[in-house]
């Protein structure tokens, strides 16, 4: 148990060359960063999200899957057994509507433990919930999302 920690097999949810974007850049350069230090090319695989309009294609070794942002990203992570941490590189917009609802869906979803990484914090966020839900419990304390318990993992 504690070897797989020293030397964690990781999978990245990211944009990925091709595709031409800042956040495809680093997610290259840390892929291709592990992979000389820990001397392996197993060490880590990639869900490529793939922007709206954006139909290329990634056929390097380490890109597991390839989905677009208007798909669910969870169905598309089929093979969850072979990895020991999920590394969500969120940015606005790649994660389709409603602020990247789908990276809470995917923590919530995910039996590996999460590491997101926000690239962007925007300075005032809309809340949405479903009409009638209150975001304060009766004590006055923040009602957390169930999503948030997945950190809790």
């Amino acid at each position: 148990m504690i070897g797989k920690w020293l030397d964690p097999r990781i999978l990245f949810v990211s944009t990925y060359p091709p595709t031409r974007c800042g956040l495809a850049t680093f997610s290259h350069a840390l892929v291709d960063a592990l992979t000389i230090i820990r001397g392996s090319p197993d060490s880590a695989g990639v869900i490529r999200m793939l922007p709206a309009g954006d139909e290329s294609v990634c056929l390097g070794p380490e890109v597991v899957a390839q989905v677009s942002s208007s798909e669910p990203i969870d169905q598309a992570i089929v093979r969850w057994n072979e990895y020991d941490l999920l590394w969500i590189q969120h940015e606005y917009g790649i994660y389709g509507p409603e602020d990247g609802r789908a990276v809470l869906d995917l923590c919530d979803h995910s039996p590996v433990p999460v590491v997101v990484t926000l690239h962007t914090v925007p300075a005032r966020m809309e809340v949405s919930r479903p009409p009638g839900v209150s975001m304060v419990t009766t004590s006055g304390r923040p009602r957390l999302p169930a999503s948030s318990t997945a950190s809790a993992r």
